[in-house]
């Protein structure tokens, strides 16, 4: 569960609990086996179906940014790394020719 701040509300016992349920939340529906990921952004709900298919993007994405990372520190800039046109920065942003 993630929660930008604390919210308590008062104990009850009007009914039984239960686990594994299907339920709404935030006009999402969320079954068993689903995951649910969240940070200061916001949070997404992913389905136990696509689950492995995130998980192996996560880890590419990982690994290019690692990459990423070592060639910035070897003096790579993010113009080249991206290839980054600078050139309507480069003339002060007039597409008018010199």
């Amino acid at each position: 569960m993630f929660a930008r701040g604390v919210a308590l509300r008062g104990a009850s016992k009007q009914s039984p609990g239960s686990v594994g349920e299907r339920i709404v939340l935030g006009g999402v529906t969320i079954d068993a086996g689903d995951w649910l990921v969240g940070d200061a952004d916001g949070v997404v709900a992913i389905g136990a179906a696509r689950l492995a298919a995130c998980r192996h993007a996560a880890r590419e994405r990982a690994a290019k940014e690692a990459v990423f990372f070592e060639r910035l520190r070897a003096g790579s800039t993010t113009v080249e790394l991206l290839n980054l046109d600078v050139s309507t920065i480069m003339s002060g942003g007039s597409s008018a020719s010199p």
